[in-house]
């Protein structure tokens, strides 16, 4: 059986969230969609649905005309 290949919100999704569990992104971090696309070599359509996923599960904060940030509580 062949595996399907991940998308690239996949492949942000698991980057992002291997950084943040691992502490490269520490608690209380900004995370400009401008650094995070050169960081990540994402499109911004990619890089917005992979930190939706991860707003989602709680482990970044969407403020409304602030941005995101690293979800500042520990794991």
């Amino acid at each position: 059986m062949a595996t399907r290949a991940a998308t690239r919100t996949e492949q942000v999704y698991g980057s992002l969230r291997a950084d943040i569990l691992a502490g490269r992104l520490e608690p209380g971090t900004r995370l400009p969609f401008a650094d995070l696309t050169e960081r990540y070599g994402a499109s911004m359509g990619a890089l917005r649905e992979a930190l939706q996923r991860l707003a989602e599960q709680g482990l970044v904060v969407n403020e409304p005309q602030q941005g995101l940030d690293r979800k500042s509580t520990r794991l």
